[in-house]
């Protein structure tokens, strides 16, 4: 089929960008008489203009540096006004020399600073019914539509409602002209939503495109049902494309073998369009798999069924695409691919098999066949291109996520010691999708118990606190997810501590990513767990910095969940910074509280560890089997008028003595709101009474409790306190500890407030 562009009269001919339409023999030019030619463009004689005109546009057509000739001699100038000259032949030339010079970056430049010159284009282009004039002038609009400020400039005319009226034209030229003006306002992320809601649009104008017997347009009007099958958040344009039958047009080509260069496009738009659920619901009523197998087995072109499996590899990404593939029989047939000698090939073949593992009925068939060894050739054979490598990896990872056996059996012949291999590689040597399917990989193990423990005979945990370094966000969120799933093993966490994890943390904790911020706050939560990581996390600041982050609070859900997990597993810190220690909250067996809020809170062991001294005092309860000192709670009573200075002077008295202002609670013998409250907390905990600790805006400190008022549910039958959940228990009362012991007084009463207030405050 000859597919070279036409005259409207039928005539065979080259394309005009190539041959031109007019020559006008009388006057020849040479680029020593240029400048004449560009005089006569002013003559008063209409045929001397047009004849200086064509033989412009002849000498400008030979090669782009003599467009760049004209430019500089300043044809422009002169020639935009004969755009729109009274005599059409006239217009005709000027703007055909025009389009010529519209590739030149200059020529777009002026015609977008004079404001009256692209509206007028438009305007040739939606109502000038002259067909070169309408070639002409989409000529130039497809050139300037390559500008983004152009493109904004077009949106205000008419010219995308009339698009769709001259790709139906009988002018080849005006077709393909018109055509590219579409895909070039596609391409432009501004224009787009305006050409899709334009009135005119329509999917059938452009599916006829690609029956076009001049290669050029068929290619342009592939891009851009690209183009537009890549918009895939609006749903209306996929529907529209199928009721306009585009998925059987596509088709009808591919099986026309002589179309062959049309292949690559065609396959690309269904790839665009397999994973659409109304789209795979279509292709499931018609013999859409069928033909499309067929066309694999037929085509004997490696790269054209390399995009044929990646179209099939797409639809195994939905469950009913997926389930469309097994009922045409996939497995064996992606199974033979995978094992082609083709490294494209077997690289889409692997991917289009993990998405299958998805379906039990294609887990089955693959678990009997065990292609384990194929693919782990694959991962290990370094002639093949990373890419195809990581297809591999995508595949076992699926595999060994599904089927347990497979799993148990990857791990007992230790291929995961290839991947570890893999891991290890310096930076920038291995591709980062590549490292981060392999952290997956390790993650899926952990899934068993004797798996995980299986899989951490590889020890892939220090190159794995490597990568939480990575400036590559993806790459550290893999490796927070692989580390998560290995956090309920305490050498795991051992591990952690010693590989500088806090401090890695930390740094992913302030990315600019919010995916890695996420992630690192799910692996503080799952770390911090364990007293001893939460320690070491408090220690190295970053609970500190993260309660200033009170924008990243909002957008980030497990960064609140992470504190209160620090929180937990350390109630020191939650004093510290909250004021208070809930009902549900148990001091345990050491607890300690500062006396006045003086920032960054120290752990108690880091400053046992160093025998540094904090500078307020710091009370300790110690219910452990440490030295007996810790267990003394006895309280001298003293005159309440001396007890502030009896207090302060036993302070100092306890300080000189132990030379250290950290102060066991069983050295306190006089005590005022603050130590009395805290040893009754620490008290009631060891004896299981709830209670909350709770520090005041003016710093003083008392004790709440929940002491519920509950009628008989059933007849001789009571509710009591103590078979509430603590969680369900509010406070209502504080116990007095100072005037009264032992007194409750009901939260908001003038007593309560009295109690809880310093005296000026209640002034």
């Amino acid at each position: 089929m000859n597919k070279s562009l036409r005259l409207s009269n039928n005539k065979k001919r080259e394309d005009r960008t190539v041959q031109q339409r007019y020559s006008f023999d009388p006057l020849t030019l040479e680029s020593k008489n240029v400048s004449t030619a560009m005089l006569l463009m002013n003559d008063s004689d209409s045929m001397v203009i047009a004849q200086a005109l064509a033989a412009l546009d002849k000498f400008a057509s030979k090669a782009p540096e003599n467009s760049a000739l004209l430019i500089s001699l300043d044809i422009l100038p002169p020639l935009l006004p004969l755009i729109e000259h009274s005599e059409i032949y006239v217009r005709r030339f000027a703007t055909k020399l025009l389009a010529e010079l519209s590739t030149q970056d200059e020529t777009k430049k002026l015609l977008m600073a004079v404001p009256s010159k692209i509206p007028y284009l438009s305007e040739v282009l939606t109502k000038e019914l002259d067909v070169p004039l309408q070639e002409f002038s989409s000529e130039i609009l497809s050139e300037l539509t390559k500008m983004h400020a152009a493109c904004a400039d077009i949106l205000g005319t008419e010219v995308i409602d009339v698009l769709f009226q001259r790709i139906k034209s009988q002018d080849p030229d005006v077709q393909h002209n018109s055509a590219k003006v579409m895909l070039n306002l596609l391409k432009d992320p501004e224009a787009t939503p305006v050409f899709l809601k334009s009135p005119a649009f329509e999917f059938p104008s452009i599916i006829r495109l690609l029956q076009s017997e001049y290669p050029l347009i068929q290619m342009v009007a592939i891009d851009v049902l690209d183009m537009l099958t890549k918009q895939r958040e609006n749903k209306e344009i996929l529907e529209a494309f199928r009721l306009a039958k585009g998925l059987e047009e596509l088709m009808d080509i591919l099986e026309m073998y002589d179309w062959k260069d049309l292949h690559p496009g065609i396959l690309t738009i269904l790839k665009n369009v397999a994973d659409n659920p109304s789209m795979i619901q279509h292709m499931s009523t018609s013999n859409f798999i069928r033909r499309l197998l067929q066309y694999l087995g037929d085509i004997n072109d490696a790269s054209l069924m390399e995009t044929t499996l990646d179209v099939l590899g797409k639809m195994a990404t939905t469950e009913s695409g997926r389930k469309m593939l097994m009922d045409n029989s996939i497995t064996e047939t992606l199974l033979k691919y995978m094992r082609d000698e083709n490294a494209a090939i077997t690289r889409a073949a692997c991917i289009a098999v993990a998405n299958m593992m998805l379906n039990q009925q294609a887990l089955e068939i693959f678990s009997k066949d065990n292609p384990l060894r194929e693919i782990m050739g694959i991962i290990k054979n370094e002639a093949f291109a990373w890419e195809t490598r990581h297809g591999a990896m995508l595949a076992l990872c699926s595999m060994i996520q599904r089927d347990k056996s497979i799993c148990e059996l990857f791990l007992n012949l230790h291929q995961q010691e290839a991947l570890l291999h893999i891991l290890k590689q310096p930076p920038g040597k291995v591709p980062m999708e590549v490292l981060v399917t392999i952290l997956h990989c390790f993650a899926v193990c952990a899934v068993a118990d004797d798996t995980r423990m299986k899989a951490l005979e590889t020890d892939f945990i220090e190159p794995t606190l490597h990568h939480l370094e990575s400036p590559d966000a993806q790459l550290c969120v893999a490796a927070c997810f692989c580390l998560g799933a290995y956090s309920c093993e305490a050498h795991v966490r051992e591990r952690f501590l010693s590989g500088k994890g806090p401090a890695r943390l930390m740094e992913c904790l302030k990315s600019p990513y919010m995916p890695v911020r996420q992630a690192a706050a799910s692996l503080l939560q799952l770390m911090g767990l364990d007293a001893k990581v939460a320690d070491a996390f408090i220690t190295t600041g970053i609970l500190d910095w993260m309660m200033g982050q009170k924008k990243t609070k909002n957008a980030c859900p497990t960064w609140e969940t992470a504190i209160e997990t620090l929180f937990k597993s350390c109630l020191p810190a939650k004093f510290f910074y909250l004021g208070h220690i809930d009902i549900q909250d148990n001091t345990g067996e050491v607890f300690y509280v500062m006396k006045r809020l003086n920032k960054p809170f120290m752990i108690l062991d880091e400053l046992l560890a160093i025998r540094a001294s904090p500078r307020s005092i710091m009370l300790v309860a110690n219910f452990g089997d440490a030295d007996q000192k810790f267990k003394r709670t006895d309280v001298e009573q003293v005159p309440e008028s001396q007890q502030t200075q009896v207090r302060q002077g036993q302070e100092k008295k306890v300080t000189l003595e132990l030379s250290s202002s950290i102060i066991p609670l069983g050295f306190i013998r006089v005590g005022m709101h603050f130590e009395r409250a805290m040893l009754f907390k620490v008290l009631a905990d060891q004896v299981g009474i709830p209670c909350a600790l709770v520090r005041g805006e003016y710093g003083r400190t008392w004790i709440e409790v929940a002491v519920p008022e509950i009628e008989p549910i059933e007849v001789n039958h009571s509710l009591h306190v103590e078979d509430l959940p603590k969680r369900l228990l509010k406070p209502n009362c504080v116990v007095d500890l100072m005037d009264e012991p032992g007194k409750l007084l009901k939260i908001g009463s003038f007593e309560a407030a009295r109690y809880c207030a310093l005296p000026s405050a209640l002034i």
